[in-house]
Parts: C-alpha cells; sequence; structure tokens
C-alpha cells in the first residue's frame, strides 16, 4: 500500500509473470491517455473534503484574503467570496477527473454506484440519477445473494449456454452498431459546419481550399469589425494594431485596416448603421431533429420590420468568383435564416455575403427555399 501524488491510496498488485498488461490498479491521473479493454471504477461514494486554504489570491484585484483561527475567528471581507469560487471550480475539476476515469475503458465499463439512501451528493449518487431510465446504456450485475463472507466453492454445473449461436451474435452486432450509431450522433451542428460539409462534397477546387479567410488576417479582421465604432470608422487603426499583434502578424496590420475600411464603407453596413437597429456576433441557436443548429452571425440588423443578415467574407477571390463562392455557402445561410427566424418570430429579408477581397455584395432573398434546404441538411446530420 502507498500514497499517489493525489493522497489517494493505491494497492500495487502482482502481475502475473510473462502478462504484464493483465491487472493494472492506478489512480485517474495516472490513467489519463491510456485505454484498457475493461476499466472498475470505484470509490465513487466516498466523501470529498470541501475545504479551502486560508489564504486565497485575488488575480484580478491583485490582493490576498485570508481567514485564519479556530473555526475562521479572524476572515477578511472578500474571503467568503473567493472561496466559493475555489470550491465551484473544485466540483468542476472533480467533473473532468471523472470524465477522465469513465472514458478509460475500451470494452467495458464497471461502475461502483453503491452508496447510502441519504447520500445525493457524491459520484456514485449522481452517476445513479444519470443512468436512470436509461436501461439501453449500462446492465445492472445482480446482487450477491446469500453471505458474501463465505467463500465456499459453487457446486459445478452444467449449464446449457442460450442464446449463444452465430444468429444471435450477428443480431447482437446488429443492435450494438445502431446504438452507437446513435449515440455517436453530434448534440449540435454550427452553420459554418454545414457550409463546410457542402464544400467537401464538392468537386471544385480552388478558391474553396482557402477556407474562409481561414488565415490570420480573417480573424483578424473580423475581430476588429466586432468592436470598432462602425459610424464613424473610428478605432480601425489602433484596434488593427491590436488584434494583429494577437494573431503574431504584426507587420500586417495596415492590410487588415485596409480590408475592415472595405468592410465599414460598403453599402450593407452603411444600411445596418442608418436603420439605427444593428447587432453584431449575434449567437443564434434552434432545435434541430436530435440536437441543435448554432452559430455567430456578423451582423444582424432590423430594416423596415424585417432582419437583415449579413456575413463577412475574407476569401481572397477575384470578382468572377463570388458567384461561385455563394453557391457553396448556402447552407450557412439558409441555417443563420432559420435560427434568427425561430428565435425572433420575425422574416428574414436578406441574406448579404460581404466578399472585402475584392469588394463585393452577393444578396440572396429566396429565404424559403435556402432555410428548407439547410434544414434537410441539419436533421441528416444530427438525426
Amino acid at each position: 500500500m502507498r500514497q499517489s501524488a493525489e493522497g489517494a491510496r493505491v494497492t500495487e498488485v502482482p502481475v502475473p509473470e510473462g502478462d504484464e498488461d493483465a491487472v493494472r490498479i492506478m489512480t485517474v491521473h495516472a490513467a489519463k491517455g491510456l485505454e484498457f479493454p475493461v476499466v472498475i471504477l470505484t470509490g465513487l461514494n466516498a466523501d470529498r473534503p470541501a475545504r479551502t486554504d486560508g489564504v486565497l489570491f485575488d488575480r484580478e484585484g491583485n490582493k490576498a484574503e485570508v481567514s485564519i483561527g479556530q473555526g475562521r475567528s479572524f476572515t477578511t471581507p472578500g474571503f467568503e467570496g473567493l472561496a466559493d469560487n475555489e470550491r465551484r471550480m473544485g466540483e468542476d475539476e472533480y467533473v473532468r477527473l471523472l470524465y477522465v476515469a469513465t472514458t478509460r475503458a475500451r470494452d467495458h465499463l464497471v461502475l461502483s454506484v453503491f452508496r447510502t439512501e441519504k447520500d445525493e451528493k457524491s459520484a456514485a449518487a449522481q452517476m445513479g440519477k444519470f443512468l436512470d431510465g436509461q436501461d439501453d446504456l449500462w446492465e445492472q450485475v445482480p446482487e450477491h445473494v446469500g453471505n458474501p463472507s463465505k467463500y465456499a466453492e459453487p457446486e459445478k454445473k452444467v449449464v446449457e449456454p442460450e442464446g449463444h449461436s452465430l444468429e444471435s451474435r450477428d443480431e447482437w452486432i446488429s443492435r450494438r452498431k445502431l446504438l452507437l450509431e446513435k449515440q455517436g450522433r453530434p448534440m449540435s451542428v454550427a452553420a459554418t459546419r454545414l457550409a463546410q460539409i457542402a464544400k467537401e462534397e464538392s468537386q471544385s477546387e480552388e478558391p474553396w481550399k482557402r477556407g474562409r479567410g481561414g488565415t490570420s488576417i480573417g480573424r483578424a479582421v473580423h475581430s476588429v469589425l466586432q468592436t470598432i465604432d462602425l459610424v464613424t470608422g473610428g478605432g480601425i487603426e489602433a484596434t488593427s494594431h491590436a488584434q494583429a499583434a494577437a494573431e503574431g502578424i504584426p507587420d500586417r496590420s495596415e492590410e487588415i485596416a485596409s480590408v475592415v475600411r472595405v468592410a465599414v464603407e460598403s453599402d450593407v453596413v452603411r444600411r445596418a448603421v442608418a436603420s439605427g437597429r444593428l447587432w453584431r456576433e449575434v449567437p443564434v441557436a434552434v432545435p434541430m431533429g436530435e440536437g441543435v443548429l448554432e452559430g455567430f452571425i456578423d451582423l444582424l440588423f432590423e430594416e423596415e420590420g424585417s432582419l437583415i443578415v449579413v456575413d463577412y467574407k475574407t476569401d481572397a477571390l477575384e470578382a468572377t468568383e463570388t458567384g461561385d463562392a455563394v453557391d457553396r455557402y448556402r447552407l450557412k445561410a439558409g441555417s443563420y435564416a432559420l435560427a434568427v427566424q425561430n428565435a425572433t418570430g420575425k422574416a428574414v429579408q436578406e441574406v448579404v455575403f460581404l466578399f472585402l477581397q475584392p469588394r463585393r455584395e452577393e444578396t440572396l432573398t429566396n429565404i424559403n427555399e435556402l432555410v428548407e434546404e439547410a434544414e434537410d441538411a441539419a436533421v441528416a446530420h444530427l438525426g
């Protein structure tokens, strides 16, 4: 018996000679990055102390909070707030640790979820609640009958196996495949991902391999347009300089600023500013199939009671290529329109792709058709 680095006692079991991979008993930390055919996870009903250190550091406020003495007789004003935060972080870390533990098994995961009736906080209790009603995900091992302290040799009987045949095996393989397909489906899909799927399925080459501006320049331009003053264009140079540094391309800040000015001076951004009702970097999501369709809209504004979706494109294209580009982005346009209409109850009038290199606006108005295509694609992806 020895102490592990994380304080838990670990029993070392002799490994049979010539079969070094037969048994391993280890801490969760030690198992990180490893995989085993069978994992037995125990100790889930153990109490976890909710203690915190007597000295906690507030890095945002650049100060320390202290609690000392019997029963915390002296406590500085900000200590309890930091202590609550530390406890929450500890709970989050414990969940992450359990995730590591339960994903080490390749074929079988055995959980010991024994706990008392009053236990509501242990990992065993939480897992028991999660598994309740999910009979297709797990199987309970029958409880031992009789006195477990008497390890008498059981009477040997010849029992004919039930259901052990090639046919039953094939049936099990089929059920397992269906279950894995169901559980393996994603819970959400982004509008950008749907567009990417369409791109991957197409046979065209350039310019699509260049991606969504898929570069540091593209990310920087989007970040600048998210924060600057669209009315005056104020702050373009300073913000472009900061974003260029953040992307590791400080020598290209002027290029970033130039592309941003193209967006600020465009007709559709001028329309958005004139509307007086505009929103930037808008998160949207809508239930779809067995999951969620989600995304972030670069610019959204309301004009005469209808909504206009604007998507900035920093792809370096020729003027003649933007039309083909729009075809690849149809699912993204439909996804945004679908999510916005469902969330707001208002109609989307246009989806505008604002290409910045070169400057060109491509406007889609066949919203119903786009929404239908996006919905079909999302349901096919999510199930």
